[in-house]
This record gives structure tokens, C-alpha cells and sequence, in this order.
């Protein structure tokens, strides 16, 4: 599970940049479906092996990982069956607490997915939760770069009683797990990921939000 993780870190890097208008990780597996292809086909055409049978089967293997976690949205995430959150009290408001997160966020009538994002939660006096998570520039070799539009502070507002499941667990994001939290609304439609440095900070949170009217942890 952790080398699925590297690999979807890598996997939505690129496909933060664009070429040519396309997200170059989607450009990557169309080059390797086409390599595929033409290694297949060459003993017809040219009468010899043109690839090795090992190069055609990572050609495919990268072509089906992309495709794959891009259905997956770049989540991987494992549920814990035995977590008992313990009782916290609510966060105070205008208090922060430190996180990921992964979502779709919103701002000045925009909306765009982020994997991981950097940021806090943050309680309002009106008793809603602030997901803030920042869009930092990313970019590779200095050649390709994430769009511009993207840059800055991203929002996802919500109340805790909207939260209709609440599932702890572990995220797979890079080399290390992360502990997480798995935010979806009563019809099963997921709201955000949220993932801490440690446990602590996560059931932190977890009792904040239950403490607050959001729905029993599963």
C-alpha cells in the first residue's frame, strides 16, 4: 500500500501541469498506450520485436495505475473497524488545528480538487468548520507548472450535523501513512479527507465534530 502511495503522489503531481492544454499525466499513459501498441505491432510491420516483453507489460502497468487512481480520485484510503474516539470538547472559535486535506474547495465562485492540500480547520462563532487548505505552486524542472489560477487559500465550509458518517482510518499519500479522517453526508457522498501528523490531533478533531451534532463514528 505505501509504494501505491509514492505513486499517487507522483501520479496527481503531474497531473497538476499541463501540456499542450492536457494534464501530463494523462499525456504519459496515452505515450505508453501508443508505445504499447507499436510493440505489438511491430513483428507484423517490421518483422522483428521492436520492445522487450518486459517494457510492454510496465508500459501497461503505468497506463492502468494512472487510469486507476485517477477513478480513485488519488485516495487511498483504509478504514480502522476498532477506532473509539475518546471525548474532546468542542473547538473554540477561531481556533485552528493544523492538517491535510482533500476535496473539493471553492473560492471567489471557483472550484477545484485537491489532493493533500496544506492547512487548518477552523470553528466559527456561527458553529460552522472551515476546511482552509493552500494551492502552492508546483512545478517540475521549472519547465511545467501548475496553473496560476490555482495558487493561494481554498475553502470548503460546512456544518458538523451535516457530516452523516465519520470513519477514522489511514491515508496513503507519499512514503508515510497518515492517520485520517473520512468525512461523507447521509447519502454516502464523500465531503473531504482529512489527514494529521499524529493521532491525537485526528481524534482531536473526530470529537469536535461529534461532540457538535455530527453523526456517530462507524
Amino acid at each position: 500500500m505505501v509504494a501505491l502511495g509514492v505513486l499517487a503522489r507522483l501520479i496527481y503531481r503531474l497531473s497538476r501541469h499541463r501540456f499542450l492544454g492536457l494534464p501530463v499525466d494523462l499525456l504519459t499513459a496515452s505515450l505508453a498506450g501508443g508505445l504499447f501498441l507499436y510493440g505489438v505491432g511491430s513483428p507484423l510491420v517490421a518483422g522483428r520485436q521492436a520492445l522487450a516483453p518486459i517494457a510492454l507489460a510496465g508500459l501497461v502497468l503505468w497506463a492502468v495505475l494512472v487510469l486507476l487512481l485517477r477513478r480513485r480520485r488519488f485516495i487511498l484510503f483504509t478504514a480502522d473497524s476498532g477506532f473509539r474516539p475518546l471525548p474532546h470538547g468542542k473547538l473554540e472559535p477561531f481556533s485552528r488545528v493544523p492538517l491535510r486535506a482533500s476535496g473539493a474547495f471553492a473560492v471567489n465562485q471557483r472550484t477545484r480538487y485537491f489532493v493533500e492540500a496544506p492547512g487548518f480547520i477552523e470553528a466559527t462563532e456561527f458553529g460552522e468548520r472551515v476546511l482552509m487548505a493552500q494551492a502552492r505552486r508546483v512545478s517540475i524542472l521549472g519547465l511545467l507548472r501548475s496553473p496560476e489560477d490555482e495558487w493561494g487559500w481554498w475553502y470548503i465550509f460546512f456544518r458538523p450535523e451535516d457530516v452523516g458518517s465519520l470513519q477514522a482510518g489511514k491515508l496513503y499519500f507519499g512514503w508515510r501513512p497518515r492517520p485520517a479522517l473520512r468525512l461523507a453526508d447521509a447519502h454516502g457522498t464523500v465531503l473531504s479527507y482529512l489527514s494529521f501528523s499524529d493521532t491525537s490531533a485526528r481524534d482531536r478533531i473526530a470529537g469536535d465534530l461529534l461532540a457538535c451534532g455530527a453523526c456517530t463514528s462507524q
